[in-house]
């Protein structure tokens, strides 16, 4: 997640914030869509989040011209 938020910000100029997809998250560490699974990679975002080292809002929301929805990594 690291990686794309750096590259990110090296293409996006314009200051938009980095947004991440469930499933996105979950194949960058190896998983697949799963409920339980899920709940673990929302723990371990809420740790990275305790500790200071993320900050991401926790309601999913659209983007335009996207399907789905994202998690927003400020």
């Amino acid at each position: 997640m690291l990686d794309k938020y750096e590259l990110h910000l090296k293409y996006y100029k314009d200051g938009e914030n980095f947004f991440f997809s469930k499933v996105q998250l979950l194949e960058g560490i190896g998983y697949t869509k799963g409920t339980k699974v899920w709940a673990q990679a929302i723990n371990a975002l809420n740790t990275l989040e305790e500790l200071g080292f993320i900050s991401y809002n926790h309601t999913a929301v659209g983007r335009p011209g996207k399907h789905g929805t994202y998690l927003e990594l400020y």
